[in-house]
């Protein structure tokens, strides 16, 4: 395995936070945020896999997560 596909692959105890989190609570973590249509927000929920993102996206405050889709769909549409 070499050094790029070991930083692919979460350290167990990361592994933890997506298999304690149940999907529905992320779901609405994402579909729940106010101003962006449906479809985006799908498409961001769907860009969700990792467990650091997962992790990084639920600690956030609403504004935050509103400034992360924000980002995140920007850089879609360049």
């Amino acid at each position: 395995m070499g050094m790029q596909e070991e930083q692919r692959v979460p350290p167990p105890q990361a592994r933890t936070v997506i298999d304690e989190v149940c999907p529905d609570v992320l779901r609405s973590a994402v579909m729940n945020v106010p101003g962006f249509p449906a479809e985006a927000l799908r498409v961001a929920l769907s860009h969700l896999e990792n467990t650091y993102q997962v992790s990084a996206y639920l600690r956030m405050q609403e504004e935050q997560r509103v400034l992360w889709l924000r980002s995140f769909l920007a850089k879609g549409t360049e």
